[in-house]
């Protein structure tokens, strides 16, 4: 495993515990405790995450390519949904989690023949791709169903005209083919790119 890797897994893998304990934490709290004191269970949430990643993180680390197919599609919808609700459903940031997914897919199958690894990554764009299409149909779920969604866009863009239904529409069209086609296109890439230059990265 080249120092590259190491990055790549402790970038993936370490804020899971502490972010997946937080939001135990936070929601599991709600119905018990008072407004408050919910603050305080997150924290213990995220302590106990990150207690978890210092004594096993580089354990997990190391077996990092041996994760099974389950695995890390659980981890990518991890990403996924948390990315969405951070920045509240704006969908173009859930291409980073297909780019990860690639870089990923290209170092794990880096010695293993060429059309093998090219089978590999056109699956691992078509899940990106399936999963952010799922993404891009939630957000204009939300949109068509917001009344005031074209006063909320144009006041929140500061646009100088009146923002119709009939633009909405057709950003939620074109925007969402568009970002559809650029995640498969950016998870097939990540993944060549990881594949290519897998020789020149340090160990």
């Amino acid at each position: 495993m080249t120092r590259f890797d190491k990055y790549l897994g402790y970038f993936i893998l370490g804020p899971i515990a502490p972010l997946l304990f937080l939001i135990i934490g936070w929601w599991s709290s709600l119905s018990f405790v008072a407004e408050e004191y919910v603050r305080w269970y997150a924290l213990a949430g995220w302590g106990l995450g990150c207690t978890l990643d210092f004594l096993f993180l580089p354990r997990w680390v190391a077996r990092f390519y041996d994760l099974s197919p389950l695995a890390y599609m659980l981890i990518y919808f991890f990403y996924s949904i948390g990315v969405y609700g951070m920045f509240m459903g704006f969908p173009v940031i859930n291409l980073v989690p297909g780019i990860a997914a690639g870089l990923y897919m290209g170092r794990r199958y880096l010695a293993d023949p060429l059309k093998k690894r090219e089978r590999i990554l056109k699956r691992t764009s078509w899940f990106t791709t399936l999963v952010i299409a799922i993404v891009c149909c939630t957000t204009a779920w939300m949109a068509i169903n917001e009344p005031t969604m074209p006063l909320e866009l144009q006041g929140m863009l500061g646009l100088p005209f009146t923002v119709t239904w009939t633009m909405i529409y057709w950003l939620i069209g074109v925007g969402g083919i568009l970002l559809i086609a650029v995640q498969y296109g950016l998870t097939l890439l990540a993944g060549k790119l990881a594949m290519r230059r897998g020789a020149l990265l340090p160990a």
